[in-house]
């Protein structure tokens, strides 16, 4: 089957959609888990001393996970690191990546008949998701790379993704090239490719700096086909999510540069310039699999349960296409974030992109914001109480929809040296229209 240009139908992704919300590892692939952990064992999955040994990898991992600088060293050398990151990562990065292919296809970005790249692929997780995301849609197909340089991960991967393949008809999988990410000769690669996944894996290169991770995503290219994606995807906690935004920044700057299609919009057609955006997609929770469960038993099993599914992201092109192709031109109503320091205490127009869920109170709905020109964090504040049209649209927006503010009153929260801008009963939100700022 030739890759070709059909995209999968609303009613094919809303169906999905609602099964994502109630997301379970797919009980093949819960099985192929287990049977991997008794095959590496010689053991019972269950089998006490094996879960033990997996919680003490489990811990080891996080410890490292969670050290600063250049002395984060985390490596997957042994059967029981592979077991850890299987047991307690996997679940969650699957879900994940499910949703950031529904975001892609609900944008028209993902075709019927895919190629993939997974780069630092780790033992398969987004080739798996990949696989579950075609089988659950009941159509499609999808050629599978990865790259990865860790033996045990590879041996992981050639166990899982082929045997879990055979639930989804037209899945076809390479073997995965053994290789170090940041090094890789460029001709190594598959040519042409649909998706190239960087997921979970910049961030363990510790002694990179911003401009060596971008380097690393733009030496891509070459196996990126001309209408293909990027998809950068690192944990959505403070350190990496930062981290994430000022990588896509310099990977779409310079003569080399990727174009930074979503969830940052750059409306008035110049970067922004803040360097501390938190900002992810939250997805809700992915019910713990049997194995997670086992692990999560005793006095302190909560350290082995991880449920919560988030991501920080950026999505790049090479083709210049943006999720937001219109720019807000001069003469416009509505003014840039970076105009709001001349404007406290006034009620202005702003157009601006959402770049949070409701990070709120019981009082308000505070959901972060962004038009690409402020230096300082902004966020839409919206009393509780205020019903109808004052915040129907942003409720119902999703995660990189760009959305227009009327009537918004300025205020400078200096407690978190950032600025909100509330909406009033006189206020109304409504979704981007081309004819915005004519």
């Amino acid at each position: 089957m030739t890759r070709g240009d059909n995209k999968f139908g609303t009613g094919d992704l809303d169906r999905l959609e609602q099964s994502l919300r109630n997301l379970s590892l797919p009980s093949p692939l819960q099985r192929l888990v287990e049977s991997y952990i008794e095959k590496k064992t010689g053991k019972q999955w269950n089998d006490p001393v094996v879960l033990e040994r997996i919680r003490a990898a489990i811990v080891a991992q996080k410890r490292e996970y969670w050290r600063e600088g250049t002395q984060r060293q985390i490596e997957y050398r042994t059967g029981y690191s592979v077991l850890a990151y299987l047991t307690y990562q996997m679940p969650v990065f699957f879900a994940q990546f499910q949703h950031l292919l529904l975001f892609l296809a609900r944008d028209g970005l993902l075709k019927e008949d895919i190629g993939v790249l997974d780069v630092g692929s780790g033992p398969g997780v987004i080739s798996l998701a990949v696989i579950d995301f075609f089988r659950r849609i009941g159509k499609g197909a999808a050629t599978l790379h990865a790259v990865e340089a860790s033996d045990e991960h590879r041996e992981a991967y050639q166990f899982l993704v082929p045997a879990f393949a055979k639930e989804a008809p037209g899945m076809r999988i390479e073997p995965p090239i053994r290789a170090d990410l940041a090094t890789i000769p460029p001709e190594s690669l598959p040519p042409a490719m649909d998706l190239l996944v960087f997921s979970n894996v910049l961030n363990e290169i510790p002694s990179a700096t911003v401009e060596e991770r971008a380097a690393i995503l733009r030496r891509y290219t070459s196996a990126l086909g001309d209408d293909g994606t990027l998809v950068l995807v690192e944990p959505a906690d403070l350190a990496n999510s930062t981290l994430l935004r000022r990588v896509s920044l310099a990977a779409s700057a310079g003569s080399d540069a990727l174009t930074l299609y979503a969830p940052c919009t750059f409306l008035w057609g110049r970067q922004c310039a803040t360097d501390r955006c938190w900002s992810f997609a939250e997805y809700g929770e992915i019910h713990p699999p049997e194995t997670m469960q086992a692990l999560s038993q005793g006095t302190e099993g909560y350290r082995f349960y991880n449920t919560d599914v988030k991501a920080s992201f950026a999505l790049f092109r090479k083709d210049g296409r943006t999720r937001c192709p219109n720019r807000i031109g001069r003469g416009s109503r509505v003014l840039p974030f970076a105009q709001l320091p001349r404007h406290l205490g006034k009620v202005i127009s702003v157009m601006a992109t959402v770049m949070s869920g409701d990070i709120g109170d019981a009082t308000y709905r505070v959901t972060l914001v962004c038009d690409g020109t402020s230096v300082k964090p902004v966020y839409a504040i919206i009393p509780r109480y205020l019903k109808g049209r004052s915040g129907k649209y942003l409720e119902k927006a999703r995660y990189g929809d760009v959305l227009e503010f009327r009537e918004v009153l300025v205020r400078y929260n200096q407690a978190h040296d950032a600025f909100n801008l509330l909406v009033t009963g006189r206020s109304r939100i409504l979704p981007f229209s081309s004819r915005t700022g004519n």
